[in-house]
C-alpha cells in the first residue's frame, strides 16, 4: 500500500478494491505489519484477514481465473 500519511503497525484497515473486466468490488481487512518512507510518500506491508463480511477468498480466486 502507499499513501501520503503514515499509518503505524498494529493498525487494522478496511480497504475495498474495484477491478476486473467484469468489474468487482472485493472488500478486505488487513494489519498494517511494516511502513517505509520515501519522497514524501509511505509505503506500507499489510498482512489480509479472512474475516466475516470481507471478500478475502473471492479476491484470491479472481486471481486463479
Amino acid at each position: 500500500l502507499r499513501t501520503d500519511q503514515e499509518l503505524v503497525p498494529r493498525t487494522i484497515l478496511n480497504v475495498t478494491i474495484g477491478i476486473g473486466e467484469p468489474f468487482a468490488m472485493y472488500l478486505l481487512r488487513g494489519e498494517i505489519r511494516w511502513t517505509k518512507s520515501e519522497d514524501e510518500e509511505y509505503y506500507m506491508g499489510i498482512r489480509l484477514t479472512e474475516q466475516e463480511g470481507t471478500d478475502l477468498d473471492s479476491w484470491i480466486a479472481h486471481f486463479d481465473d
